[in-house]
């Protein structure tokens, strides 16, 4: 017998820990499940945690923007990887 069956879709193991990281190096971390689009929950909870405007930033995984409408499945994101958030650029 396998003592590390796959998962099932549906069991717990489908959480996992996104560390959200600013400019100046402050991390946040979230639980999220892999198929919760992106606005449902993490942009959301990040904005009102500090305090900006979710249209006023910009979240990055490997150096891509993240669609908000996205899962953290969609981008191969696993367990305990990084996103890094910054501040949207305004053209002049």
């Amino acid at each position: 017998p396998n003592p590390n069956p796959d998962p099932d879709p549906d069991h717990d193991e489908e959480f996992i820990t996104i560390r959200v990281r600013a400019a100046t190096g402050a991390n946040f971390l979230y639980r999220i499940r892999r198929t919760t689009r992106f606005i449902d929950h993490l942009f959301t909870a990040h904005a009102n945690r500090v305090g900006i405007n979710v249209a006023s930033v910009r979240f990055l995984f490997n150096g891509e923007r993240l669609n908000p409408s996205s899962t953290p499945r969609d981008y191969g994101i696993e367990d305990q990887d990084t996103i890094d958030y910054h501040p949207e650029q305004s053209g002049d």
